[in-house]
């Protein structure tokens, strides 16, 4: 496999990103990973690596770029007040607008279109917590090129906020798979359930998955504390299916896909 990291230029200064793809066999149809508010750490790379080796060429971008200094928050529950890295990150994550993870979004775009290892068709993407509700943005705003989004306990999916996701559903052309926990305190059964008829009354293919044991970050395997392997690797098999389904027709991705 090939992995890098490099600088991608956005309105607001570089974006380092990193990338994972295989080696032959190319072009890979191109999956987006959109980091939770934990920021960017190996357990992200591991996961973007997992999406290389099944035959995506896929991009991991640090979304707190234009803040300066790149810092990760250590495994640790969600709420530690006394945590200062876990206040930082919770403050950048509440400034994210949806205008500027779009302007980011594109210049991915716009980096991965001069590369041919990455394929012109169809994209994907995949998002957890706050990045989460970035694929619903994604699959809303540039229908044009994401036709598949996996979010895992995406938050603030329908709210009273003009950016709030649901109002992007009758603009996405793709399939998405939700999943999250039934034990997770920022998302309520109610919320889910809104967004869901969102979803339905725009007519967007979807599924959505609660998982009965799970509370937030059960997909973070560096998250002792709520990471639940079964529900884990179950989004993984929804997800690569999705993948599959969206991404893969006219692309040849020859014996570098073996999904599970």
């Amino acid at each position: 496999m090939i992995e890098c990291e490099i600088p991608i230029a956005t309105r607001d200064g570089p974006m380092m990103t990193f990338i994972a793809h295989p080696e032959r066999a190319g072009p890979f149809p191109v999956v987006l990973i959109y980091m939770d508010a934990r920021g960017i750490r190996d357990e992200l790379r591991d996961f973007a690596r997992r999406l290389g080796t099944v035959g995506y060429y896929c991009v991991l971008p640090d979304l707190f770029h234009r803040w300066g200094d790149r810092f990760a928050v250590p495994p640790s529950p969600l709420y530690m007040p006394s945590a200062p890295e876990m206040s930082r990150a919770l403050g950048l994550a509440k400034m994210l607008s949806r205008d500027m993870i779009l302007a980011d979004t594109d210049a991915v775009l716009t980096a991965v279109a001069s590369d041919g290892t990455a394929a012109k068709s169809a994209k994907g993407c995949i998002g957890y917590c706050m990045g989460g509700r970035f694929v619903a943005w994604a699959l809303g705003a540039r229908p044009e090129h994401f036709k598949a989004g996996s979010s895992m306990y995406g938050t603030g999916l329908c709210t009273a906020s003009a950016e709030s996701p649901h109002r992007l559903a009758n603009r996405i052309e793709g399939e998405l798979y939700l999943a999250f926990g039934a034990k997770d305190p920022l998302m309520t059964a109610a919320e889910i359930a809104a967004f869901g008829d969102a979803l339905q009354a725009a007519t967007v293919k979807h599924e959505i998955e609660i998982h009965a044991d799970a509370t937030h970050g059960f997909a973070f395997p560096e998250r002792t504390e709520v990471y639940l392997k079964a529900a884990a690797e179950r989004t993984w098999e929804r997800t690569f299916a999705l993948f599959r389904r969206r991404l893969e027709q006219g692309t040849k991705i020859g014996d570098a896909v073996s999904g599970p």
